[in-house]
């Protein structure tokens, strides 16, 4: 990972620490989970080779 990124990085770190202080723990928690769902969403999309085809499966499985 490069440097800026790194350091873009703790920066959300410390803003998202910052910003869920004084919540209630099971509140916090609702917060992370919710946040590393679409950190991981974020994280399939971009995995995936930018010229790999999205399979429509509406449309094959007339959904």
């Amino acid at each position: 990972m490069k440097q800026e990124l790194r350091q873009t990085l703790k920066l959300v770190q410390q803003q998202v620490t910052e910003a869920t202080e004084g919540y209630e723990w099971d509140e916090q928690a609702e917060f992370f989970g919710e946040l590393a769902d679409w950190a991981y969403g974020r994280h399939e999309i971009l995995s995936a080779p930018p010229e790999m085809e999205v399979q429509d499966y509406e449309e094959e499985y007339n959904v």
